[in-house]
């Protein structure tokens, strides 16, 4: 396989991989919304797989960049968008496609990232105000008066705190 295909299907293998991920992280803001909090480790594990293949795929990528780039004359530094002349036209329009895919995707997975973290921070302050909530129940209730030590004030203390 030449090294300009080669380039065609890592990019198509990468827009998979986004896809993928994408679609994980769709499936995580519904579990984030209806509270299926025990499906999230298993998200955040796939999440985890497909980033470790992404990375490997990217570095596959730059050097398959890089082999194209110094097939060039007087080549420049190495980018999606800078190599298009080294490809056939029909090469560079398939490559101009993925590029514009793989962008959009990203800014989609960038999004979806967005809306996922402030839905945990919501749920990280809801958890944090019920916790607050089940130690005041624990220690009972507030009183106004400082605490007295002795029986006899125990009965007007106790009084005092179940109406306030």
């Amino acid at each position: 396989m030449n090294t300009a295909k080669l380039l065609l299907a890592l990019l198509g293998n990468q827009r998979d991989l986004l896809l993928q991920l994408l679609e994980i992280t769709r499936e995580e803001r519904a579990c984030l919304l209806s509270n299926r909090l025990e499906r999230l480790e298993e998200i955040v594990e796939e999440q985890a797989r497909i980033l470790h293949e992404q990375a490997g795929l990217s570095r596959r990528i730059v050097r398959t960049l890089e082999r194209l780039s110094h097939a060039r004359e007087g080549a420049d530094p190495i980018s999606l968008t800078g190599i298009f002349d080294a490809l056939t036209a029909a090469e560079a329009r398939d490559a101009r496609a993925f590029y514009q895919e793989l962008s959009a995707l990203a800014a989609d997975i960038q999004r979806e990232g967005r809306v996922n973290w402030h839905l945990a921070q919501q749920a990280i302050h809801y958890v944090e105000y019920t916790l607050k909530l089940i130690g005041r129940a624990k220690d009972g209730p507030r009183t106004y008066s400082p605490v007295q030590h002795g029986e006899s004030r125990r009965p007007i203390q106790l009084l005092v705190d179940s109406c306030a």
